[in-house]
């Protein structure tokens, strides 16, 4: 969980681009080594302003969400976004069967 909290100011657009990059790898290997040859620092980039235009139109804005996040848990903002979402594909490589297995 505390994982997925600091990904959240890069909004939920870049977990999505991530799972779709690394979808393409898993039917094309050879066009991708993983996502991160199709979702460079740019993209990352990207979405954290997307992420703060996005957050910074709600009440608080993201600097007051960041601010709660450290405060309250001693976290930041991932520093490797990319990497933190393809190492939590690698440990869960069965969404469809981890989603099931709370049911």
């Amino acid at each position: 969980m505390a994982d997925f909290l600091t990904l959240l100011p890069y909004g939920v657009g870049l977990i999505i681009a991530v799972l779709d990059a690394q979808l393409d790898h898993q039917e094309a290997p050879s066009r991708f080594s993983d996502a991160r040859a199709k979702i460079g620092p740019e993209r990352v980039e990207y979405y954290w302003k997307k992420g703060e235009a996005d957050v910074e139109a709600e009440v608080d804005g993201r600097a007051n969400y960041l601010y709660w996040l450290q405060e309250t848990f001693g976290l930041q903002a991932a520093s490797d976004p990319v990497t933190l979402i393809l190492v939590a594909l690698e440990s869960r490589p069965n969404f469809d069967e981890w989603v099931a297995s709370f049911e």
